[in-house]
């Protein structure tokens, strides 16, 4: 029973320090790298989803790009240089970035960066046969 009331009151302490934070803009779903005017010809946009926390609250706005094969190294390489994420690697079904970059709006919101995707192509030379892998440009709303 203890550890019931426990549990309520941290979800309760939680729900009531989020009511209090005042959310980072951007707060509405879009192609975040045209916003921040980083749009590309290779990167296309596909879509934009609110991501949900345990609570009811949008814990981030997630803007999916795809990038074809025969441009994946070119994105890549900007991804490296402009974010700092590392290369890609392979991990078991398909490659992803090691770890994510940050990107920074003119107004100082921060937004995440990264690319992967499933693909059964295990060498670099071979990522023209990769139909598209995908760039993950994430806006958390609340500070953690």
């Amino acid at each position: 029973m203890k550890a019931l009331i426990a549990l309520c009151l941290a979800v309760f302490l939680n729900n009531t320090a989020k009511a209090e934070q005042v959310p980072e803009p951007p707060l509405v779903c879009g192609d975040f790298l045209k916003q921040l005017g980083l749009q590309r010809p290779d990167v296309k946009f596909v879509s934009c989803e609110s991501l949900k926390d345990a609570g009811v609250w949008p814990e981030a706005l997630q803007a999916v790009y795809q990038v074809e094969g025969k441009d994946i190294a070119k994105v890549e390489n900007w991804l490296v240089r402009l974010a700092k994420v590392k290369r890609l690697r392979f991990v078991c079904c398909g490659w992803e970035t090691p770890n994510e970059g940050m990107l920074e709006d003119r107004n100082g919101s921060t937004f995440v960066i990264g690319m992967g995707g499933e693909a059964m192509v295990t060498e670099r030379k071979d990522f023209p046969k990769i139909p598209y892998l995908n760039v993950y440009v994430r806006h958390y709303l609340y500070e953690p």
